[in-house]
């Protein structure tokens, strides 16, 4: 059974930690899918073991291994936007810091980036009965080194050099200023417009560049395929050299007009623009 056969249904995935030796973090996983009117199926199961060096290995090894199954291997179809997935943690900083409850930042923040964008909407409650994980037909076993590569939101252009990375932020002001409305699936949206090969690299007035290069107090890389829409990006950097570009806001064009316009009419009243009524 398909997961577009699951849509109206819910999916379950649990993970518990069983061991932690030295820079190894080692967990068990369930994915469980509960059709309507039908019994649940245990998909996908298996182990995973995370090389992490960290302060917060539990937490961030359990964030890593629910990135790495939702993203990697597919255990949810991510056009569902989050809705229907419940996501089971057995430590409770995890959970913690899942929902946002742990004031003090730490590493494991981070690994929160992709469910608050592609996820939206996802459910995190913690593991309180200690039911055994249920295994599928065929667990699999997957090693993944979190020292290498980090798991974020990419998105992938053939015209653009690096991989880019949609933040929450941006994501938030893509569905204000999107001129259709708020998309069903903000993240699949977004990602569409993204990832069209005529999207490049634009040159920007000195005037706009230099608010941009202000407000976010570094080099800024500014897209456009064409479209009204532009994407404020800012290079991310790993031993000196850039690793990815995260998109940090969303804006249309003409809205750094706003300063020079409210100079001339003295107003930021919209009407006023049209009908050319400058105020002394």
């Amino acid at each position: 059974m398909g997961l577009k056969a699951l849509r109206a249904g819910k999916v379950e995935l649990r993970l518990a930690i069983i061991g932690n030796i030295d820079n190894l973090v080692k967990l068990a996983f369930s994915v469980t899918y509960y059709p309507i009117c039908k019994e649940p199926q245990v998909k996908r199961s298996g182990m995973i073991t995370v090389l992490i060096n960290s302060t917060k290995q539990e937490v961030c090894a359990e964030l890593i291994a629910t990135n790495w199954l939702l993203s990697k291997e597919k255990v949810f179809d991510d056009r569902m936007n989050g809705k229907n997935l419940q996501i089971i943690v057995s430590h409770k900083e995890t959970y913690m810091t899942a929902i946002g409850l742990v004031d003090k930042p730490s590493p494991a923040h981070r690994y929160t980036q992709i469910f608050k964008t592609r996820f939206i909407g996802c459910e995190w409650l913690l593991e309180t009965s200690n039911t055994p994980i249920m295994q599928a037909e065929r667990p699999i076993r997957v090693g993944i080194n979190a020292t290498y590569a980090d798991l974020y939101n990419v998105v992938s252009c053939p015209n653009i050099k690096y991989p880019l990375v949609i933040s929450e932020h941006a994501q938030q002001r893509f569905c204000a200023r999107n001129d259709g409305g708020i998309p069903k699936r903000p993240w699949q949206a977004m990602a569409r417009m993204l990832s069209k090969n005529i999207m490049k690299e634009i040159e920007v007035p000195e005037e706009v560049k230099q608010l941009q290069y202000d407000k976010h107090n570094q080099e800024t890389i500014i897209l456009n395929n064409g479209s009204a829409m532009h994407f404020v990006c800012t290079p991310v950097y790993q031993q000196d050299k850039i690793k990815f570009l995260m998109i940090v806001t969303v804006y249309l064009k003409g809205n750094f007009d706003l300063k020079e316009r409210i100079e001339t009419f003295g107003t930021v009243n919209p009407k006023s623009w049209l009908n050319g009524c400058a105020t002394k």
